[in-house]
């Protein structure tokens, strides 16, 4: 039998235990313990321990399994003070002190129970919903957000190397039967990535067969060079929890030098799983070869691959794809007139679907080879699908193609060149107008369902063909006899057709950006913070990816900076009205958001310069002005920048923009609230926003952060206490 004391000090210090190993509990809880230590391969070290042969389990997971262990042992030792209670008690032969003494032991114990049991509960609620406000969890809506980790290991290719891919980094609820797409900034060999499991000498395709079976008839990804797989913690086995997958491969050619830039996976069965959400990594490694250097894709990276994980959700996808909005706009209804879009010829033709789409359905070139007839086009005066030659691109995640003539008209305001759209107008009749009408064809699909067959028109990510009504019922593709032509009867549902017209003009006004988020030298920005820029225009979307985002600390920081993969970004696109709020606009432009890696990473302080060259062009292929944008004095807020000029190039409107000179030596602003407040008096001794070129912008604003890590360094030094 124990002391008293003794059992007392023993209750004690099990609730102090208790206690303390919820506290511990509840700190590293932060940490997604069940769905990421096991999953994060470049987490505080772990690659350095594959080199060297060291254990290679990340240190919170051993963290979480050490305490587990402990509320284990806790656990325990509350189960013998009950037995020891009990046995107190029915020992006591009547002693009311033992009785007593016994009843308070239960009860402590019962207490340390409790406190055992409730503390995985409690830490789980707060977790989830902490994840959910600050999108670090699990949310559902498909929407990006990031799994946090301290190197950010595989993801520095993004915006450098890889131009964009779907799913994106860290989405959820990804339907189980999508497809995996990746875009890269350069050519990439395609031997590199695909085996000709089909034999027939071409790489990325599929042998036409009428019964086609992706896991017979199509090219094989080689497991080397992209590695996809499922992350299940129910398998006991550790080493088998990473399953991997194979699936087919299919290659996008472009151009005349039928160079490829997009690849799509197609797993060869659905993912993950239909009882539970799972995440999935896909990571494309040095094995993948540039094509015109020949040189692995990720040489030269802190890590020698990409890497991105999503989570997908139970369900499938079985819902056609609708479209969202395009340039040009349909044509509507005004009381009893029908009024039409009228673009200038120099126009990029743009549309924009409510999801995802296979880019092997969208993308194309319309030429005399009639080699693709998903998206055609018809004018008045021509009925052959030739006369509009050009090429169709899939962009901005997607989501967007963009239609790009082949038919050269000059120069744009950059000097580069400009392709329009024919008109068949006489030279120099800028009243002549051109009636066009645009036709999305829907693909096959089994009756009353969206699930295509392959390769029979127009489909989303995964797999489902063109609700072009949206209404959710697919009506069927109708029967087309020369597909090169827009037939009888394609006016069906769920084909989708416009018209617009095309004025024989060209436009040369130059577009700009009108807005900024975060606002002009905004502080304590948070991590995830939106950045996004607001046009003038809306934007030829296909370069937006030269737009870029520098992040910059001080000579102090920059052994953590480079401890890290580098600043990762890709913009992200949509139409709105150029008048926020105004009930049924009648002008759009584009809202870009850059979706980016956290700001701020390991709590450093550091500083980011958001930039849009001049290679950024708008929907009429000319160049952004890079002078000309918001600007203010007054830090942490956000004007707008609007500028307008009359048929006669007279300024009408000037307001919140930057002062232009357009001087060749002096077209580039770099805009901070730290510029003299009589800049706008255009005193020559002041005006110090404007530079010759984004590298000159550059310099000025990190020298000026330069001074504020200096003046920030000088600050804390004087509050520093003496120490003798």
């Amino acid at each position: 039998m124990l002391p008293r004391l003794r059992v007392q000090k023993i209750q004690r210090t099990a609730l102090k235990v208790a206690i303390f190993g919820f506290a511990v509990l509840f700190v590293f809880s932060f940490f997604d313990v069940s769905a990421v230590f096991a999953q994060q391969p470049d987490v505080f070290g772990t690659g350095y321990g594959a080199q060297t042969g060291l254990g290679q389990t990340d240190i919170r997971e051993t963290i979480a399994r050490i305490i587990r262990v402990f509320l284990g042992l806790l656990g325990i030792i509350a189960f013998v003070l009950v037995i020891y209670a009990g046995y107190e008690i029915m020992t006591a032969g009547g002693e009311e002190d033992k009785v007593n003494r016994g009843k308070q032991i239960l009860k402590n114990a019962v207490i340390g129970l409790a406190i055992i049991m409730s503390a995985f509960a409690i830490v789980s609620f707060i977790i989830s919903r902490l994840s959910e406000a600050t999108g670090s969890g699990r949310g559902n809506g498909g929407q990006a957000g990031e799994v946090v980790f301290q190197s950010f290991g595989g993801s520095g290719g993004l915006g450098r190397i890889i131009r964009d891919h779907y799913p994106f980094r860290d989405a959820r609820n990804i339907s189980r039967n999508t497809r995996i797409v990746v875009t890269f900034n350069e050519p990439i060999d395609p031997a590199s990535v695909i085996e000709d499991h089909n034999g027939n000498g071409i790489l990325g395709d599929c042998l036409e067969v009428e019964n086609l079976s992706w896991e017979q008839h199509c090219d094989r990804v080689k497991p080397e060079a992209v590695i996809v797989t499922k992350f299940d913690p129910d398998i006991e086995d550790e080493a088998a929890q990473n399953i991997q997958i194979e699936a087919a491969a299919l290659a996008l050619y472009e151009g005349q030098e039928q160079k490829v830039y997009t690849f799509v996976f197609k797993p060869l069965e659905y993912l993950g799983s239909d009882q539970k959400e799972m995440q999935h990594t896909v990571r494309l490694t040095n094995e993948i070869i540039k094509f015109d250097d020949s040189r692995p894709a990720f040489d030269n990276f802190r890590t020698n691959y990409y890497e991105w994980k999503f989570i997908t959700s139970t369900e499938l996808d079985l819902i056609g794809p609708n479209v969202r909005s395009t340039y040009p706009r349909a044509p509507r209804q005004v009381g009893e007139e029908l009024r039409y879009h009228v673009i200038p010829r120099n126009s990029i033709v743009q549309i924009n679907f409510n999801e995802p789409m296979d880019p092997t359905t969208v993308q194309g070139v319309l030429d005399q080879a009639n080699n693709f007839t998903n998206v055609i086009f018809k004018r008045t005066n021509g009925d052959v699908m030739g006369e509009v030659e050009g090429e169709w691109h899939v962009t901005n995640g997607y989501r967007t193609i963009e239609f790009t003539s082949s038919e050269a008209c000059g120069q744009n305001s950059c000097g580069e060149a400009m392709y329009c759209l024919p008109t068949g107008c006489a030279s120099g009749d800028s009243e002549c107008r051109e009636d066009y009408e645009i036709l999305i064809r829907t693909a096959r699909a089994p009756e009353g369902k969206f699930e295509a067959f392959p390769f029979t028109g127009v489909t989303d990510i995964s797999g489902n063909a063109l609700d072009g009504n949206a209404d959710e019922v697919y009506d069927g593709k109708p029967d087309a006899g020369d597909l090169s032509q827009i037939g009888e009867g394609e006016d069906a549902p769920d084909n989708y057709d416009y018209t617009f017209k095309v004025k024989n003009q060209i436009d040369r006004t130059s577009p700009y950006v009108r807005q900024v988020n975060p606002a002009l030298d905004a502080e304590d920005v948070e991590e995830r913070q939106e950045m996004s820029f607001t046009f003038s225009k809306i934007m030829w979307l296909s370069t937006l990816n030269r737009a870029r985002i520098v992040e910059y600390g001080s000579q102090d920081q920059q052994a953590a900076i480079n401890a890290m993969d580098e600043f990762w970004y890709a913009p992200f696109a949509e139409q709105v009205p150029f008048n926020p709020g105004e009930e049924n606009p009648e002008e759009f432009v584009s809202k870009v958001e850059m979706r980016h890696r956290v700001f701020g990473p390991n709590a450093l302080e550091l500083f980011y310069f958001p930039i849009v060259p001049s290679n950024v062009k708008g929907i009429n292929q000319n160049c952004v002005y890079p002078g000309r944008g918001p600007y203010s004095q007054g830090m942490g807020e956000s004007p707008t920048c609007d500028y307008q000029v009359d048929d006669a190039g007279r300024v009408v409107v000037d307001e919140n923009c930057a002062l232009v000179k357009t001087l060749a030596v002096e077209d580039t602003a770099c805009v901070d609230t730290q510029t003299p407040t009589n800049f706008h008096a255009g005193n020559p001794d002041t005006d110090t926003i404007l530079y010759a070129n984004v590298d000159a912008c550059l310099d000025s604003l990190k020298a000026k952060s330069d001074g504020l890590f200096e003046a920030q360094a000088e600050a804390e030094q004087a509050v520093q206490p003496d120490v003798e």
